[in-house]
């Protein structure tokens, strides 16, 4: 059924504007940011665990590549931790170093409650099995308004997927999405 939409591995990311979620972050440096601090640029998120030693590598690496491509001239990269507990401000910082990531990526963190509506939001599902967490490696693009554009899977960036539409209300949003930026 190609181009009906319908397709099961279509990503389900909730299509309302990233800046409309009132969700707070700390980022590697330790300061406090919420994503309507990048308002009016282009976004290109994607979630990881510090821990990680597959999915996320790759996820990584693809990263690296959707960053020399023309379209992604002036995106920020933001890359939220699924694992708030354990990746601190010190654990990203020290990830980042060991990862060489560039300076202008964003790592971040937040609680654990604002984790799962992220994940929810970006149709990312996490499986806990035992020691080993299980997980998407979905990288999704944002447009300058914070509305989801295109999905990707960590895996290939050349397998793009329409963001299939999900009626889905913001999360607590609030007329006064600046107050933290």
């Amino acid at each position: 059924m190609q181009g009906s939409g319908n397709h099961a591995d279509e990503p389900r990311v909730a299509r309302v504007s990233l800046f409309s979620h009132p969700w707070i972050w700390t980022d590697e440096s330790g300061q406090t940011v919420r994503f309507a601090r990048w308002r009016g640029q282009p976004l290109i998120v994607a979630s990881f665990y510090a821990s990680c030693r597959a999915t996320c590598v790759r996820t990584v690496r693809q990263l690296r590549k959707m960053q020399s491509r023309p379209e992604a001239r002036g995106a920020q990269f933001l890359l939220v931790t699924l694992d708030p507990t354990a990746d601190t401000p010190e654990v990203l910082r020290e990830y980042k170093k060991a990862q060489d990531l560039p300076t202008g990526w964003h790592l971040l963190a937040g609680s654990e409650p604002q984790t799962r509506e992220f994940a929810d939001a970006l149709d990312i599902h996490v499986m806990e099995m035992d020691v080993h967490r299980l997980h998407d490696g979905r990288i999704v693009w944002f447009d300058a308004d914070g509305m989801p554009t295109r999905s990707f899977s960590g895996w290939d960036v050349d397998q793009e997927s329409p963001v299939a539409a999900r009626p889905m209300a913001p999360i607590f949003a609030s007329s006064d999405d600046r107050a933290i930026e």
